[in-house]
C-alpha cells in the first residue's frame, strides 16, 4: 500500500470532487464511500483519518476524534476490557487481527462491531500505520432473521456426537443449485471445495469437533453450479450440551465474501501493481528485491539490478500523443518480460523507467546477456510509428550494494552513463560514477544557488564583416566562477541545468542580462547592434519560449531588431512542423533567427527554405580545418552557397588564422568571428572595443 498518511491526504483532497484521480485517489475514494467504517491510525494507535461511515455509525466527526485512541471515546460500560486488553497486544506486536467488541457512540447508544484490523508496512519493513475496517452486527431478533434470509449466509449446526449435520436450506440455492442438487451436497461443503482449499476446510473441521479449537474461522472457495469460484467465510463455536458433557455440539454460519475478496485484490493490485502496464509498482520491486537479497546472502550468489530507461520517450508522446506513448509503454512491458527467465522480476517505477531483478546470477556476464537481449527485443519490436531504444544501467549485489534502495539508485546512476556514452547500450556501475555523480549532485546544488543569487556572468565575443572588420554584432556567452567550485565550464553546468529543469531559469536569466547590457550600451551612446543569445535545445521545447522573448524585451527595453536567438540545427530537426510554427511567433516579435552549428545536424533542405530564419552560421569543425582539407572547404562552400540561394546571410565561427579568414572572405562570407579578432571578453573591455568601431587580426 501507497502508506496510510499518503491515503489520509489523497482522501481528504478527494471528498466531493468527480474528477479523475489516480491509483492513491482511487484507494481513498474506495475507503471514503464504502459503506464500512474505517479508521486510520498512526503506529501508536491514535487516529488520523475516519470516513464518513464511521461519521455516520459513532456520530463523532474527524476534527473531534483526530489524534485520539479509539478506545478513548469509544468504549463503555458493555465493553470486555479482556478484549480491550487483547486488541492492545496485537497493536504492540504489529499484528493484524479480526475481533467482536462492543462499543458506544456519541449519544451513548451501544453497538456490536466486528473489527478487522492491518498494519501498513514503509519500504523498510517497519510498522508505519494501523487500518481498521469495522462491521456493525447488533443484530437481533426479527432483523437477524430477515438478515439471515436475505444475505448469502447459511446457519449449520452439527452434533459431534452422531454426526449430524444441519444447513440453512436458503444457502446453496443462492449459488445456483436446485433443491435436490442441493441436498446431495453435504453441509461441510468439502465436496464442491477449490482443491487447494479442501485440505485445511477438512483439517479445520476436525480441530473443532476433537476439541483442540473452541471457536475459528476459515476462507474458502466453493463451485458454484455455473463453474465459478465463489469466497466463503466459515465461523464456527462449540456449544458443550449441558444434559451431555460428553458429546459437543458445533454451530456456526457461512457468510458469502466473494465481493469483499473481490474489493481487496482491486486494491491490493492498485497498491502494488502499475495501472498501465500490470508490472509490479514500486512498492512491490522493494518488496521483491528485500526477499531476493535475504536469499542471495544465505547462499552467497550475486543479485543484478538493471535500470532501464527508454530513449527519447519524450518525442514519442509530445510528436504522437500520450496513448500512443501508453500503447509504446505496455508493448515494452510484454518484450522485455518475455526475454527473461521466468524467476525474473520486471517492475515499471513510473513514466519510461522500468527496473528489472535478476536473482541468483553465477556471474556478472548474466547481466550484460540479459541487457544485451533486452536491447535486441525492444528493437525488434519497433514498429512503423517509431523506434524504441533504451539506455540499460546494471548494479550487482554485494559489490554494488546491500540493500533494495542503494542498488536500485546505483543502476540508476549506470543508465545515466549509457546514455551520455550514445544511448541504445548498458553500462555496469562502478565506484568511479558514484564519484562522478556525487560530484554532479554538488554541482546541481551550486546552480541552483547560483540561480537564485544570480552570480553569473556574460562575456562578449564580436562578430565582425568580412570585407570591413567592422564589428556588426556580438554573442553573449554565460560564464560561471562558482566560490567552492571555481570555473565551471558551460558544457558542464549546461547539460546538469537541461538534466535537473533548471535551463529555463539559467536560459531567462541570460536573456534578460544581454538585453539590459545592450541597452546600457546603446544609452550610453555607443552605436546599436545586435546581441545574439544561444538557446538551448531542451529549453527550444518550452511553448512559452516566445513569450518569454518578449517579457524580456519589455522589461528590458531593448527592441527586437537588435536581438538574435540562436538555435543548434539538431534543435530544430526535432519536430519540424512544431518548429515552424514556434519559429514564427518568436520571427513575429521583431527579432532575428540564427542556426548555429550548421551542417553538424541533419537538417532537411526542404524544411530549411520554410522555416523563416535570418542567418546560418557555419561551425568551427569545419573553419579549423580551411582551407587545406578538401572536404571541410567543399562543405564551407556548399553552406555560403545554399545561404545566398536562399538570402540568408552567413557567419563563420571559430576563426583563428589569416588563412580561415582569406578563404572566408574569398567565398563572400559575411561575417566572421573567433580568437583571430577577439576572445570573449568582459563587459567593460567590450565596451573599450566598440569605441574604436572595427576589430584588426591579432
Amino acid at each position: 500500500m501507497a502508506g496510510a498518511g499518503a491515503l489520509v491526504r489523497t482522501a481528504e483532497a478527494a471528498q466531493g470532487t468527480s474528477a479523475q484521480v489516480g491509483d492513491h485517489a482511487k484507494l481513498a475514494l474506495v475507503a471514503q464511500y464504502t459503506d464500512n467504517p474505517v479508521i486510520i491510525t498512526d503506529r501508536e494507535g491514535r487516529i488520523e483519518w475516519v470516513n464518513q461511515a464511521f461519521t455516520r455509525l459513532t456520530e463523532y466527526r474527524l476534527e473531534e476524534v483526530i489524534g485520539k485512541r479509539p478506545g478513548s471515546i469509544l468504549q463503555g460500560p458493555g465493553t470486555d476490557l479482556r478484549v480491550v486488553r487483547e486488541i492492545g497486544e496485537n497493536l504492540r506486536a504489529g499484528r493484524g487481527f479480526r475481533r467482536q467488541i462492543v462499543n458506544y457512540s456519541k449519544s451513548g447508544r451501544q453497538y456490536v462491531l466486528e473489527l478487522d484490523v492491518q498494519p501498513v508496512q514503509g519500504a523498510d519493513g517497519s510498522i508505519e500505520s494501523f487500518i481498521a475496517i469495522e462491521r456493525d452486527v447488533t443484530e437481533s431478533g426479527e432483523v437477524l432473521k430477515l438478515a439471515l434470509e436475505s444475505a448469502r449466509q447459511g446457519v449449520w449446526h452439527w452434533n459431534a456426537g452422531n454426526d449430524k449435520v444441519v444447513l440453512s436450506s436458503h444457502f446453496l440455492p443462492l449459488f445456483g443449485y436446485d433443491l435436490q442438487t442441493a441436498t446431495a451436497i453435504e453441509p461441510t461443503l468439502v465436496s464442491i471445495t477449490h482443491p487447494d482449499d479442501r485440505h485445511a476446510l477438512e483439517r479445520w473441521y476436525e480441530q473443532l469437533k476433537e476439541g483442540r479449537l473452541d471457536e475459528g474461522e476459515i476462507e474458502y472457495r466453493i463451485a458454484t453450479a455455473s463453474g465459478e469460484w465463489h469466497w466463503i467465510l466459515s465461523r464456527g463455536r462449540v456449544v458443550v450440551d449441558s444434559r451431555a458433557r460428553d458429546t459437543r455440539r458445533l454451530i456456526g454460519i457461512h457468510n458469502d465474501i466473494t465481493q469483499r475478496k473481490t474489493a481487496e485484490d482491486q486494491i491490493r493490485r492498485m497498491a502494488y501493481f502499475d495501472t498501465l502496464t500490470g508490472l509490479p509498482n514500486r512498492t512491490l520491486l522493494i518488496d521483491r528485491l528485500s526477499q531476493s537479497l535475504s536469499l542471495a546472502r544465505r547462499n552467497h550468489t550475486q543479485l543484478g539490478v538493471l535500470f532501464l530507461d527508454l530513449d527519447n520517450f519524450k518525442n514519442v508522446n509530445d510528436g504522437l500523443g500520450h496513448e500512443t506513448g501508453d500503447r509504446l509503454l505496455v508493448n515494452v512491458a510484454s518484450r522485455v518480460t518475455g526475454a527473461l527467465r521466468a524467476e525474473s522480476v520486471v517492475a515499471r517505477l513510473g513514466g519510461d523507467e522500468f527496473v528489472v531483478l535478476l536473482p541468483d546470477l553465477r556471474e556478472a556476464e548474466e547481466a550484460a546477456v540479459t541487457a544485451r537481449r533486452i536491447l535486441e527485443v525492444l528493437i525488434e519490436s519497433a514498429g512503423a510509428e517509431f523506434a524504441v531504444t533504451a539506455s540499460i544501467g546494471i548494479a550487482l549485489f554485494p559489490n554494488d550494494g546491500d540493500d533494495p534502495l542503494t542498488l536500485i539508485k546505483n543502476a540508476d546512476t549506470a543508465m545515466y552513463a549509457a546514455k551520455d556514452s550514445g544511448r541504445n547500450g548498458f553500462r555496469f556501475f562502478t565506484h568511479s560514477m558514484n564519484d562522478s555523480v556525487m560530484g554532479t549532485l554538488k554541482l546541481e546544488t551550486r546552480l541552483r544557488q547560483a540561480i537564485r543569487e544570480g552570480t553569473f556572468y556574460l562575456l562578449y565575443q564580436p562578430k565582425v564583416e568580412a570585407r570591413t572588420g567592422n564589428i556588426v554584432g556580438m554573442e553573449a556567452l554565460i560564464r560561471w566562477n562558482d566560490p567552492e567550485l571555481g570555473i565551471v565550464p558551460p558544457n558542464e553546468f549546461v547539460p546538469v541545468a537541461e538534466r535537473h529543469g533548471l535551463i529555463r531559469a539559467l536560459g531567462d536569466w541570460v536573456l534578460n542580462a544581454a538585453c539590459k547590457q545592450n541597452v546600457a550600451w546603446q544609452r550610453a551612446g555607443l552605436p546599436p547592434l545586435p546581441v545574439a543569445v544561444n538557446v538551448s535545445a531542451l529549453d527550444f521545447d518550452d511553448p512559452e519560449l516566445p513569450a518569454r522573448i518578449r517579457r524580456a524585451l519589455q522589461e528590458t527595453g531593448l527592441e527586437a531588431r537588435y536581438l538574435e536567438i540562436e538555435l543548434t540545427e539538431s534543435a530544430l530537426m526535432k519536430d519540424a512542423e512544431r518548429t515552424t510554427a514556434l519559429l514564427h511567433e518568436i520571427k513575429a516579435l521583431g527579432v532575428s533567427i540564427a542556426i548555429d552549428d550548421f551542417g553538424t545536424g541533419y537538417s532537411s533542405l526542404a524544411y530549411l527554405g520554410t522555416f523563416p530564419i535570418d542567418r546560418l552560421k557555419i561551425d568551427r569543425s569545419f573553419v579549423r580545418d580551411l582551407p587545406s582539407v578538401n572536404s571541410a572547404a567543399e562543405i564551407t562552400r556548399a553552406i555560403i552557397g545554399i545561404a545566398k540561394r536562399l538570402s540568408l546571410s552567413v557567419v563563420a565561427e571559430g576563426v583563428e588564422t589569416q588563412d580561415h579568414a582569406k578563404f572566408l572572405q574569398d567565398e563572400q562570407c559575411d561575417d566572421l568571428q573567433g580568437y583571430l579578432f577577439s576572445r570573449p571578453l568582459p563587459a567593460t573591455d567590450f565596451e573599450a572595443m566598440l569605441r574604436g568601431g572595427s576589430v584588426h587580426p591579432t
